[in-house]
């Protein structure tokens, strides 16, 4: 009804002026600064880690597998 009486234009400027709240939010937020963790261990050492995990939970090893079943017959056979 809005369109009808208004227009698009107007729709659209009432939407982006509904954005200015958010972007207020986010402006007042405090947060801590950010510092990354220090990498003390290698990719193959996180990869024996997820190994190990999945090898005593049967749930996620079963998630897994599916996911890797089905990631690999569903390669574009495309040439």
């Amino acid at each position: 009804m809005l369109i009808g009486t208004k227009g698009i234009a107007f729709c659209y400027f009432v939407n982006g002026l509904s954005y200015i709240a958010v972007i207020a939010g986010l402006l007042m937020m405090r947060l801590p600064p950010y510092s990354r963790p220090a990498k003390a261990t290698s990719s193959w050492s996180g990869f024996r880690e997820v190994l190990a995990y999945l090898k005593n939970d049967r749930k996620m090893r079963t998630l897994m597998l599916l996911t890797a079943i089905s990631a690999s017959s569903a390669f574009p056979t495309s040439r």
